[in-house]
């Protein structure tokens, strides 16, 4: 189980990350980054 904590944990500071990103110009390229990274990489 804490295997999945520690997911969890990279989740929330990956959710406030994309906020952030929402704020700056670079967003929606960095979005489909990171989109692509979670769901090409491990999950």
């Amino acid at each position: 189980m804490e295997r999945v904590d520690e997911q969890l944990e990279q989740l929330d500071s990956l959710v406030s990350a994309l906020q952030d990103l929402e704020m700056t110009s670079d967003g929606p390229e960095a979005l489909s980054a990171i989109q692509h990274h979670v769901t090409g990489g491990e999950i």
